[in-house]
Order: structure tokens, then C-alpha cells, then sequence
């Protein structure tokens, strides 16, 4: 066997075996740095996307939220009228009890049913069942 490793034959195998396990080690390393590349750009990829998300989820939430305020001054502002109408007949009612001095039950029906209008209302900044900062 020591005759064989002498041998110029043996010694271009080695050589060949040698360039060749230098190929396969050069192919490994530039797999390996191209994975890890990859690897890199996958991570970059999910960090911006993670980003997007995070950026649609607040633009939804805020939307959402401008939606919310929106369709409640909607309301507001259709029940104002009606509650006017009831103060403006309350105060017609009023009126009638202070000329003729007696009470009467279309007044206090009315009474009831402004403040049930007012009191399930949304609320405008001005507390529950206020309407313009008043009860």
C-alpha cells in the first residue's frame, strides 16, 4: 500500500479527489451564502409586511372610529328638531296652564317623552342623554 501512495498515479487521484472535495466545499460555501441571503431577504420581506399590517390595522381602526363619530352626530342632529318640537310644545303647554291655571296630562306626556328622546341619545361630549350640553 506504500508503494501505491508513491505511485504518480495514486498521487493524481489524490489530487483530483483533493480538487474535487475543494470544488464540492466551494459549491457547499456558496449554497450556504446563498441561503443565507435568502434567509436575510425572507426576514426584511417579513418585517415590512409585519409593518403593512400594523400600519392597515390602525388606518382601520381610526376609520372606524371617524365612522363611529360621524354616524353619531348623524343622530344628534336628526333628534335635535324633535326635541326642539317637544320643548316648544311644552312651553306652548305652559303657557295654557299659566293663562287658564290647570294642569293638564298632554303636558306631562310630553314632559316624559323629551326626556326619554334625550335621555337615549348618543352622547355629544356633553354626558349620557345630553343633547347640547342640556337634559
Amino acid at each position: 500500500m506504500a508503494g501505491e501512495r508513491d505511485n504518480p498515479e495514486s498521487k493524481q487521484r489524490e489530487a483530483a479527489e483533493g480538487d474535487a472535495m475543494s470544488a464540492d466545499n466551494a459549491r457547499a460555501d456558496a449554497d450556504v451564502a446563498k441561503l443565507a441571503t435568502d434567509l436575510d431577504d425572507l426576514r426584511q420581506t417579513l418585517l415590512r409586511r409585519q409593518a403593512d399590517f400594523d400600519n392597515y390595522r390602525k388606518r382601520i381602526e381610526r376609520e372606524r372610529s371617524e365612522d363611529g363619530k360621524r354616524t353619531t352626530a348623524r343622530l344628534v342632529e336628526a333628534l335635535i328638531p324633535i326635541v326642539d318640537g317637544f320643548e316648544h310644545a311644552l312651553a306652548a303647554h305652559r303657557d295654557l296652564q299659566t293663562a287658564y291655571g290647570q294642569p293638564g296630562e298632554a303636558g306631562r306626556g310630553t314632559n316624559r317623552s323629551r326626556r326619554s328622546a334625550v335621555r337615549s341619545a348618543p352622547t355629544s361630549g356633553g354626558g349620557p342623554g345630553r343633547v347640547n350640553g342640556q337634559a
